[in-house]
């Protein structure tokens, strides 16, 4: 018989429970990502880096920061901004600290004790699809309440279409393992509306697209794909639908 499973406990016991796991994979899981991924993850958070600091921001959220690379990577480049990394453990190699105008703040999830309207620009990066479906309202109203009016979550997830996109799809078509949830452009539009952003914008080749030409186009592929048979759909999708980034404005 195999070792049993001790469920999740409530309260503090289970966000203790989380911050051990995540302190004893974070490593590890920074490697896989890199790995399976082929790099693009590293080439999508440098896009991301010089995309965020071209519009002057004076102060980053970077969610789930885990090891801290990118929210350093962004420090450092530019000096007199401020970036905060926020996590549920502290995942920095050896600790690093980081350059003076980085700070990286631990939290239990749910509740991040910062001060509203204070954040330009949040951003996290593969990391919605591991929130349990009820904890994503609340991740966004946390985001939104941060954010300056105007301010804008940048973020990238796996589309539903093309996925599973984590281990589960080596063991059927649902979601298994390491994912909860994927989404759709369209759904995560009405997600960001529900938790009151004022709009959205697609990250289609390398950029932010704003018109709102390009986003009815955009949809109504989506749209036409979605009534594929599925097996068709996901052929299609791993070249037009691999994830759904977004710039969503308060």
């Amino acid at each position: 018989m195999g070792t049993p499973i001790t469920p999740y406990g409530s309260g503090d016991a289970k966000k203790a429970q989380v911050a051990q796991m995540f302190d004893n994979i974070a490593h590890r899981y920074d490697f896989l990502n890199h790995f399976f991924s082929l790099g693009i993850d590293k080439l999508w958070r440098r896009k991301a880096v010089r995309m965020l600091l071209s519009n002057g921001p004076n102060e980053i959220l970077d969610v789930d920061t885990g090891t801290a690379d990118f929210a350093i990577e962004a420090a450092r480049k530019a000096p007199e901004l401020k970036v905060i990394g926020v996590d549920i453990s502290d995942q920095r190699a050896d600790n690093d600290p980081g350059p003076e105008n980085f700070d990286l703040v631990v939290y239990d999830g749910y509740h991040l004790d910062l001060p509203a309207e204070s954040v330009d620009v949040a951003f996290s990066y593969q990391f919605l699809e591991h929130l349990h479906p009820d904890d994503v309202d609340p991740h966004f109203q946390i985001v939104h309440r941060l954010l300056k009016p105007g301010g804008v979550y940048v973020f990238d997830t796996p589309h539903r279409f093309s996925g599973p996109h984590d281990i589960s799809r080596y063991f059927g078509d649902g979601l298994d393992c390491f994912h909860f949830q994927e989404w759709t452009f369209r759904e995560m539009r009405r997600l960001l509306t529900r938790n009151g952003f004022h709009s959205s914008h697609p990250h289609r080749g390398g950029r932010i697209r704003t018109s709102s030409g390009f986003r009815i186009l955009h949809e109504g592929l989506e749209s036409l794909v979605d009534i594929l048979p599925k097996a068709l759909r996901q052929k299609l999708s791993a070249r037009l639908f691999q994830s759904v980034a977004l710039s969503a404005v308060k």
